[in-house]
């Protein structure tokens, strides 16, 4: 199990015919692709529209309908510029959920 960290944008997401949620875009560090959670875990979470937010995302244990899972936790508001997150976390990466090891996807 890997845990993930960096800075993120917190954007609305929304699927016809779905609950709205919240994407959580990687600005720098490493995220998983599953980035998608729903509005009351954002709630819960004190995370907020537009606003940066350093975070750490961490695997739990697989659901068997659903298979890898994460668990996302806002250590807080990011007030500092994009650049200084890519100094301190890196440039953003995001990293394929599948079976098996983790594979880089294309940077954001």
């Amino acid at each position: 199990m890997k845990d993930f960290r960096g800075v993120v944008v917190a954007k609305r997401f929304t699927k016809p015919g779905k609950k709205i949620a919240v994407q959580l875009y990687c600005v720098a560090g490493e995220l998983p692709e599953h980035n998608v959670i729903a509005q009351e875990i954002a709630d819960s979470e004190c995370f907020e529209l537009n606003k940066r937010y350093e975070v750490l995302i961490q695997e739990t244990e697989p659901n068997d309908v659903y298979g890898r899972q994460f668990t996302s936790r806002n250590l807080g508001e990011w007030n500092g510029s994009v650049l200084k997150a890519i100094e301190e976390y890196g440039s953003p990466k995001v990293y394929e959920v599948k079976q098996g090891d983790f594979t880089a996807l294309k940077s954001e």
